[in-house]
């Protein structure tokens, strides 16, 4: 055994899991957007909540980019929601968990490793989703005051936040869950540790061409 090797062993084990379609069986931000309007409305905040609505008609009609609309909104969400606020959030994302994943994620804690959720979502409702689930801490979105300064946690990105992680905790990748094509770049660097959770058959295909060939479930049809 190389000295890097017995070095890697040394190191504490660390999953880190894809939120949306993996982790949780739909997109958070939706989750988010059905509590934005009645929460800003309870914080007596109309003229954000009306703000927060024709950001919201523009991402449906597709006259605006999607990145923009996201920034948007967390931004109106910032200015006036709670830590009340983002932790029920949190837990309406946590009533759409996969029972599957969580079952995985939950033997892993159980085995003394580190837990994170890697996600593109704000961190503003990752962080109290982690927290909520007993994990370990997330990777997500960081607000920037500046639109031109915001750029999500998905691709490569992705990777080079997981490699940061794990030099500054010194942890050694166990396992890394996804189901999202965007995760790529991570699967490629480590195809023997990426498990898939409950792949369409396209993108298990596209996946194995990678070398990735564990799942939780077997592909869909």
């Amino acid at each position: 055994m190389h000295m890097d090797e017995r070095l890697q062993n040394t190191l504490k084990g660390a999953t880190f899991v894809t939120l949306d379609y993996t982790l949780i069986k739909t997109d958070s931000m939706r989750v988010f957007r059905r509590r934005l309007i009645p929460t800003l409305l309870k914080r007596h905040a109309p003229l954000p909540a009306l703000r927060a609505l024709w950001w919201m008609a523009l991402g449906t009609m597709r006259l605006k980019n999607p990145l923009r609309v996201k920034w948007q909104l967390t931004k109106e969400a910032r200015c006036n929601f709670t830590e009340e606020d983002w932790e029920a959030t949190a837990g309406d994302i946590a009533a759409k968990l996969s029972p599957l994943v969580k079952a995985y994620t939950d033997s892993r804690l159980g085995r003394g490793c580190d837990v994170y959720i890697a996600t593109a979502a704000p961190e503003e409702y990752a962080l109290p989703l982690s927290r909520k689930l007993g994990y370990d801490g997330a990777i997500a979105t960081p607000f920037t005051d500046d639109f031109d300064d915001y750029t999500e946690i998905k691709g490569q990105t992705k990777l080079e936040e997981i490699q940061k992680m794990m030099r500054e905790r010194d942890l050694r990748l166990e396992s890394f869950i996804t189901d999202n094509t965007e995760d790529l770049p991570t699967a490629m660097e480590y195809p023997k540790y990426t498990i898939l959770a409950n792949p369409a058959r396209k993108t298990a295909e596209l996946f194995r061409h990678i070398g990735t060939t564990r799942y939780l479930a077997s592909p869909e049809a």
